[in-house]
């Protein structure tokens, strides 16, 4: 079902004469459902979905009685009208090849994403010796990996991929929860505070007088701070991650009807 339009005439015509379009219902004999012009008479005959169409579905000055309108039962008019399109820019439902490509495009850029920045996270933490932010980027950088992989996987053939890409999700997301849970119940705000620049200490100092604030609460504050901060990298990582393996067990089959044909599994 669709709208379909005339080509537009070499010279313009008036208004009253423009045609607004041809409703066609397929596959149904193939020929239009209605028909609407700027003229009342032609409008009133071939307009019977008016009424579920508003104003807009004719210019009809017979209150829909024309003939094609409908049958008398009971001194009443019944209107046999077409169904109604869901939606004049209504998009019709993605292809599995646009599906498959998409997931292929989405799984190599997050993982080569991920690899940069973590490794870069276990590199800093590495210099900085402190082993357990070193031990956390080097698995999302394996995690990482592992979505490449899959996408590799995919890419010949293989529908595995697609398990691996969910679970290199799932995985990143323990990694972090472990990350962010030993990062809130074994963060040492003194230490933090000690390893700050002595400029950058005493700014912080005048800020917390400023505030009214003890510089002996500066530690607590802290670590309340930590807190909130790992909870909110935890939250963000279970929706972000939790929706992109989502993304790729709705898209199953649309990549195995890629890679095995229509109807096969």
């Amino acid at each position: 079902r669709g709208w379909v339009h005339a080509i537009r005439p070499a010279l313009p015509r008036p208004a009253a004469k423009h045609s607004l379009g041809i409703w066609v219902v397929l596959p149904d004999p193939v020929s239009p459902a209605r028909i609407t012009t700027g003229c009342a008479w032609i409008a009133s005959t071939i307009s019977p979905a008016r009424e579920l169409m508003g104003k807009s579905g004719g210019n009809s000055k017979r209150k829909g009685n024309g003939f094609w309108s409908g049958t008398k039962v009971k001194g009443k008019r019944r209107v046999n009208a077409p169904p109604v399109m869901a939606g004049k820019n209504a998009k019709p439902p993605p292809l599995p090849i646009d599906v498959f490509e998409r997931v292929l495009r989405v799984a190599n850029f997050d993982g080569r994403l991920l690899v940069v920045i973590a490794g870069t996270f276990a590199l800093m933490a590495a210099m900085s010796r402190n082993l357990p932010p070193t031990l956390a980027g080097v698995l999302a950088s394996g995690w990482g990996i592992a979505e490449m992989h899959g996408a590799n996987k995919l890419r010949n053939g293989d529908p595995k991929g697609l398990d691996w890409m969910i679970w290199s999700q799932l995985g990143l997301m323990i990694t972090v929860f472990f990350y962010a849970g030993w990062m809130m119940t074994h963060f040492d705000a003194t230490e933090f505070l000690n390893a700050v620049p002595a400029l950058a200490l005493e700014n912080l100092e005048n800020q917390f007088a400023e505030a009214g604030l003890s510089t002996v609460d500066m530690p607590r504050y802290f670590a309340s701070m930590s807190t909130v901060v790992y909870s909110l990298v935890a939250l963000l990582t279970f929706i972000f991650q939790g929706m992109m393996a989502r993304f790729y067990h709705r898209s199953r089959p649309a990549v195995e009807t890629v890679i095995f044909g229509p109807g096969r599994r």
